[in-house]
């Protein structure tokens, strides 16, 4: 059943962007049920789903996962990318799924403890403004 799933998830994935171009209701329908074919929960396979109608939501997963290293957040062209990355972000959603791409582009190699605290001061300050707005 696993393998079923597994092979579903990834057949959606594919269709996706067929599907999003014949009508977006069906592209975002398409990405929730291959969320949950890859065991995400209901919140944020939907979330996943509909920031993918969202053009730079693409543009910010490729520059996380082209750009990993320990030194991501260490100088200021980091620093930028990530702030500028969150500035587009205005749900709280968008913005742990920044995170959660950051933590997974550099899962092998890690973060320094500077570009740790880099990133939970970043990523502490947009969910406030955000909280607060």
């Amino acid at each position: 059943m696993g393998l079923f799933k597994n092979v579903l998830g990834k057949a959606l994935d594919i269709l996706k962007p067929a599907l999003t171009a014949i009508n977006p209701a069906l592209g975002i329908a398409a990405g929730f049920v291959s969320g949950l074919m890859k065991g995400e929960n209901p919140l944020k396979a939907g979330l996943s789903a509909a920031m993918d109608l969202f053009p730079g939501a693409s543009v910010a997963k490729n520059l996380l996962n082209n750009f990993p290293g320990k030194s991501l957040l260490e100088g200021m062209g980091g620093n930028s990318l990530v702030s500028g990355l969150l500035d587009q972000a205005s749900k709280p959603g968008q913005i742990t799924d920044i995170a959660q791409d950051l933590l997974k582009a550099n899962k092998e190699k890690g973060l320094s403890e500077q570009s740790q605290r880099n990133a939970q001061e970043l990523f502490a300050k947009r969910m406030a403004e955000v909280a607060v707005a």
